[in-house]
């Protein structure tokens, strides 16, 4: 499993922990990662950091967790999603939604194969009522339904028209691209 940060996904493994101690089920740690639990049949949990070149190597993977999916880094997706090849294994993506951008939104619009769990705050028993109303009042609208109702929003502040008018009244594919060979661009730029 992966998130953000190597702090999260370490967070992440003890909740299981303390779950599996719950259950009667003793752990402990593989001896080789910081982040790891092993379980009396030999299944381990590996946190792993948020780094894309310290996380290369694993190729039994049978599950693959990424938490709070929309915030992790693109290169990184990309660097683990291979480690699921050898096992035909599984992929997870847990999150709140962050824009429409990145691998979460486009897996979670994308491809049909998905199956897809929203649970919004407000169906969750563990939030009192109470307390999302005073979220609701305390946050801009779009944060909290970013935040609780599990709404993706165009990306905040990187755009000042809404991500559906560009896309849709903005390119017209009837129309050639004003600079189609910038060739002579680099050229000029080189012979200053």
């Amino acid at each position: 499993m992966f998130s953000p940060s190597e702090r999260q996904s370490g967070m992440l493994v003890n909740k299981i922990r303390r779950m599996g101690r719950k259950l009667g089920v003793e752990t402990k740690r593989d001896g080789l990662n910081r982040v790891s639990m092993v379980f009396p049949n030999d299944s381990k949990i590996i946190g792993l950091p948020d780094s894309e070149a310290k996380i290369r190597g694993f190729d039994d993977v049978r599950l693959m967790l990424v938490d709070e999916a929309s915030r992790v880094d693109e290169e990184l997706y990309n660097a683990v999603t291979p480690m699921l090849g050898v096992n035909d294994g599984s992929l997870w993506l847990i999150s709140t939604p962050f824009g429409k951008r990145g691998f979460f939104y486009r897996e979670w619009t994308g491809r049909e194969e998905w199956v897809r769990i929203a649970v919004p705050a407000t169906e969750c028993p563990r939030l009192p009522r109470r307390f999302l109303e005073e979220e609701r009042r305390r946050k801009p609208d779009r944060v909290f339904r970013r935040e609780y109702l599990c709404e993706f929003h165009d990306d905040e502040g990187s755009c000042p028209f809404p991500r559906h008018l560009v896309e849709e009244r903005s390119m017209r594919s009837d129309i050639a691209p004003l600079l189609q060979d910038v060739s002579w661009v680099r050229q000029r730029k080189l012979t200053r």
